[in-house]
């Protein structure tokens, strides 16, 4: 017994011991962790090992692939820069030009793309890049926490949400690294500008806190702008704050201290910005309402019960510590009802989208937390108070690794290489035109495998320098058919503005050949797996009279390319007819919008004519114009230059003020009304439509002894009549184990038209279950015919009363017809059965009136024109063989006295010579008119750099060039002529946002277009340097602006 007793004492006091140690140890490193001396270094160890664990579990250390939705258009701006630093104020690969500086951060890129220039691969200078940006989070908002007063165990508490918030991982899996870039210099800024509003306070200014101060917002301005605009609505008005109530004159001081200089600086930065979203605006957000953003109101909540519970039991705060967290929680206030609150919606300015209030509040959080706990006051020594700095550190551990192993970052670089390659292997080389891809699926990844390449638009929407024709250009060509569906797709993938009002009907083809004209698309790519624009694919499809489409599949879904076979590339010399629209109106831009829609509406592309906005008519010569339209409005003011114009021979349309928003109004009609205004200066030629037959609209019934046995296999059978006049059809198959069909039919007396209106109704009964088919034949065409199908079950009267809308199978669907001389009823019986009756009660078709009419000469589908003084419910073009080459049918049955030809599916290398209108009343004069396109030729150019165009020859007399490229005023354009004379050409805004040159049949060896901005690529920059120079003659006053003559207590 002495010896257990022993053991257990053994035993007991080895456990003491144990335990001993274990709270000496847990009590040194509580200590030792809360110690607020020599503490910095360590801390920021910490932290970053603390990072590095999280990147290496993630996978994201060492492994450079780039990872989140649009890392690739973060590595090519990275690369732009490197290969065109000193050509960056325009690029021609995006947005048929757009100028990249703006916005640009510089910040973020300029850094890795200094070392790109030195040869380093992109990829792997993009990973270095995350993981020094990434790593430099942590420590700058310890950073911030520290110099706000936080106890250093908070502050390191406080620094890891930073991290790793849903907002910071939500932006890297959303591949918006530049946000993450710029988070840095954020936490960094507002703690520099908190430790020299306390040093001014305390009567302590810092020369060094400063300049390191100005350094810092320089930087942080030159980030991304979406991140660096959060920093400065906190600091406005912090410094304004700062010295308190009774000092906000000091506070202004203070602020022209810290932000003057900035601005200065960086004036070449953000003033293109400002300029740009004044003139353009910023693209919509999404307004999705974000309920998990509402979480965060415990920032501000939390904020008002510390502050009332100091104000009754503490000493009051000092003016700086009451500034920041008034500065943190009405920012915080701004992005919670931005998030959710939508009554504010409509009188607060929103620039971020509802997930960013999200984002942005998980990093204001923590900023206010460690703003509250000033000096916190000892908690009681028990086992909570003693150990409370491990459990937060526990407790912040345990949440960071919660929201981040939520988070996969998507890899889309299996789906950005399979398209790449359907790309390669179905898009061709196309160097004198743009493609124009479909989304961010396609826009984000084309620039990085195929920089050489030309797009019509591009990822980043905030850069296009006219969203309202490039809203134009997507709504009539990838949504054309398909606008009931727009609003489900992503904010950001939609048209920018809504334009619906301007663009053509949904069949109205014309208009989208002359957007793509415009925009001198050779290939454009639909992604139907993405987007619903199945039908805006299909039209295309039954259009192949004007575009040769194909479909790749892939195992993201399947691609569609189009291609025009009437394309025009992005420079050509042409002899179009020009025409002026110069307006005094305030609403003049949308008057000349009305003209660009009219013109689209007939397909009256840059081929046929060339219209040219006139802003003025100062030094404005007409001699290259062949009319020049303008309102009454405008002709009636004595000093709008009209008569001077009159004066120098040029051919003035007057029209009324609101005419041409009448014509907008009537689509097609209007644009040929417009066409007559401005006669002869678009060419056609008018056909008039006679007609040849009519047939009214009736209601065949067919009598059962009407029909006759036509094909069969494996079956032999008879018809009999039966007393109630119902047709008995006896059917023996010989062979039970093969399936068996019998098809009995009746010849038509009038050919009937497969249109709207037709219909076909049959009752019958069979004892077996059958498959019964309804079929359309004509003598024609004696191998095709166009079905329906349907199946009857056994012993069961079944009516069929079937449209023409449902006979969709053809046999032969690239050979169709137009009008059908045999109706068939097919009967296919599944194995089985060795004999099968089929009772027949009745049957009938619904035939519809039509007018035959009757051209001299066939027309090619492919042609621009249209059908004038039309009618009735639906248009099939055909000829003498009763081919089925074109259909139109309208919405609502109802034909408009102007039809495009481009309207009509069609087959390739079609031709028409009849027209047959369905439901039409009496007999018209109808015609059919071709419009004529002018003499042009494809003037081949070279990308010297990014912002200088050297094109060849310019054989031949032409009227000018349409430049396909976004109009700017800072172009210049110099021709050569032959004998080695340089010539300043003038340029105009033509057609939708372009660009033409009149040449007036000058003959030019070479012609040379550069963008040169003088004032924001000179002048600015010139200025924002200069700047320098006071700040360096002032440097020992500035930093001591605003300082307290006395401290506060």
């Amino acid at each position: 017994m002495k010896r257990l007793h022993d053991e257990s004492t053994s035993n007991l006091a080895l456990k003491a011991v144990v335990l001993w140690r274990v709270k000496t140890i847990m009590a040194k490193f509580s200590n030792w962790i809360s110690s607020r001396k020599g503490s910095w270094i360590l801390d920021c160890f910490l932290l970053l090992a603390l990072q590095v664990l999280v990147l290496q579990v993630l996978g994201m250390l060492t492994n450079p692939t780039p990872l989140g939705d649009d890392v690739l258009v973060h590595i090519q701006k990275i690369i732009d820069l490197s290969r065109n630093f000193f050509q960056f104020q325009w690029d021609p690969r995006s947005f048929d030009g757009y100028m990249p500086s703006t916005g640009y951060a510089w910040a973020s890129y300029g850094p890795p793309a200094i070392f790109v220039f030195l040869g380093l691969d992109p990829i792997a200078v993009f990973h270095a890049t995350f993981l020094v940006y990434f790593l430099s989070i942590g420590p700058s908002a310890y950073y911030f926490a520290r110099c706000v007063g936080a106890h250093r165990i908070v502050s390191l508490a406080v620094s890891v949400p930073v991290w790793s918030s849903v907002g910071c991982w939500g932006y890297i899996a959303g591949g918006a690294y530049s946000r993450v870039f710029t988070l840095p210099f954020v936490f960094t800024a507002l703690a520099l500008t908190f430790r020299y509003a306390q040093l001014q306070n305390d009567g302590r200014s810092s020369r060094t806190i400063y300049w390191l101060l100005l350094a810092v917002w320089v930087l942080t301005f030159l980030g991304d702008v979406y991140i660096a605009a959060v920093p400065v609505a906190i600091a406005m008005p912090f410094l304004i704050l700062s010295a308190g109530l009774k000092n906000i004159r000091l506070g202004v001081f203070r602020l022209a201290g810290v932000l003057l200089p900035v601005l200065a600086l960086t004036s070449w930065f953000w003033v293109p910005l400002a300029a740009h979203i004044l003139s353009v605006s910023s693209p919509p957000s999404e307004s999705t309402v974000n309920l998990a953003s509402q979480l965060f109101w415990a920032g501000p909540v939390l904020s008002a019960v510390v502050f009332l519970r100091r104000k009754s039991s503490a000493p009051p705060l000092k003016p700086e510590y009451l500034a920041i967290l008034f500065s943190l929680n009405a920012v915080s206030v701004y992005f919670l009802m931005m998030g959710a609150i939508t009554p504010f919606w409509s009188y607060i300015p929103r620039v971020w989208a509802t997930y960013d209030s999200l984002n942005i509040l998980t990093f204001l959080l923590p900023a206010i937390v460690a703003c509250l706990f000033l000096r916190p006051r000892p908690l009681p020594r028990g086992m909570f108070g003693r150990y409370r700095e491990v459990l937060l550190i526990i407790l912040v551990a345990v949440n960071a690794f919660g929201t981040i192993s939520l988070w996969s970052i998507p890899d889309r670089n299996p789906l950005n290489n399979t398209f790449a390659q359907t790309l390669s292997g179905n898009l061709g080389d196309l160097p004198a035109y743009r493609v124009s891809l479909q989304g961010r699926t396609l826009t984000r990844m084309f620039p990085y495998y195929y920089p050489n390449s030309y797009q019509t638009g591009g990822r980043v929407l905030g850069l296009d320098l006219d969203p309202f024709y490039r809203s134009w250009y997507e709504t009539d060509v990838f949504y054309k058919d398909d606008l009931a569906t727009l609003n489900s797709v992503y904010l950001e993938d939609q048209p920018t503005i809504d334009v619906t009002g301007l663009a053509g009907a949904p069949q109205n083809f014309a208009s989208t050949m002359f957007w793509l004209d415009w925009y001198g698309v050779g290939a454009l790519v639909l992604d139907p797996g993405f987007y619903p624009v199945q039908n805006t694919a299909g039209n295309f499809s039954a259009r192949q009279a004007l575009f040769s489409t194909k479909t790749a599949a892939t195992q993201y879904g399947t691609l569609v390319f189009v291609q025009p076979t009437k394309a025009s590339p992005t420079l050509v010399a042409t002899n179009a007819s020009v025409i002026g629209f110069y307006s005094q109106q305030p609403d003049s831009k949308v008057e000349y919008n009305d003209v660009l829609a009219l013109l689209s509406y007939l397909g009256l592309d840059s081929r046929y004519v060339v219209p040219v906005y006139l802003q003025s008519l100062d030094n404005f010569d007409p001699s290259g114009f062949n009319a020049i339209i303008t309102d009454q409005y405008t002709n009636a003011t004595g000093n709008s230059g009209i008569s001077s114009l009159r004066e120098q021979g040029a051919r003035v349309v007057v029209v009324q003020s609101d005419l041409l928003a009448m014509l907008q109004l009537q689509g097609p009609s209007g644009a040929q009304e417009l066409v007559s205004l401005v006669w002869p200066l678009i060419s056609s030629e008018t056909q008039n439509l006679g007609e040849i037959s009519s047939f009214p609209s009736q209601t065949f019934t067919i009598m059962p002894q009407n029909w006759t046995i036509g094909f069969y296999t494996n079956a032999q059978g008879s018809l009999a009549v039966g007393q109630n006049n119902n047709l008995t059809i006896s059917i023996n198959i010989p062979d039970a184990t093969k399936e068996a069909q019998f098809d009995i039919g009746v010849g038509l007396m009038d050919p009937v038209v497969l249109g709207d209106g037709l219909g076909a109704q049959i009752g019958l009964k069979t004892d077996v279950q059958s498959k019964v088919g309804l079929v359309f034949t004509s003598s024609n065409f004696t191998n095709n015919f166009v079905a329906m199908n349907t199946y009857a079950a056994p012993n069961e009267w079944v009516d069929l009363a079937v449209p023409f809308s449902n006979f969709t199978t053809w046999n032969f669907p690239q050979s169709k017809f137009a009008t059908a001389t045999e109706f068939i009823l097919a009967l296919t019986i599944p194995p089985g059965h060795t004999n099968v009756s089929v009772q027949l009660s009745s049957a009938s078709l619904s035939e519809p009136g039509y007018r035959v009419y009757q051209l001299r000469t066939a027309v090619p589908l492919s042609s621009t024109g249209f059908l004038g003084q039309v009618s009735g419910a639906e248009l099939l073009l055909s000829d003498v063989t009763g081919d089925r080459d074109g259909v139109y049918a309208p919405a609502g049955n109802r034909v408009p006295s102007t039809v495009p030809l481009a309207d009509f599916t069609s087959q390739a290398n079609d031709t028409f010579t009849r027209v047959l209108s369905i439901g039409a009343g009496s007999n018209q004069a109808s015609t059919v008119t071709l419009l004529t396109g002018s003499n042009q030729t494809s003037v081949g150019g070279v990308w010297a750099t990014n912002e200088d165009l050297h094109t060849q020859a310019v054989q031949g007399n032409y009227r000018g060039l349409v430049w396909k490229e976004t109009f700017t005023s800072n172009w210049n354009i110099l021709g050569i002529d032959r004998t080695g004379n340089g010539l300043s050409l003038p340029y105009f805004l033509a057609g939708p946002g372009m660009i033409y040159i009149p040449l007036n049949g000058r003959l030019l060896a070479s012609l040379d277009m550069s963008y040169s901005d003088v004032v924001y690529g000179v002048a600015l920059p010139a200025f924002s340097a200069s700047c320098l120079i006071p700040l360096i003659i002032l440097r020992r006053k500035l930093y001591r602006s605003g300082i307290l003559s006395e401290r506060f207590s």
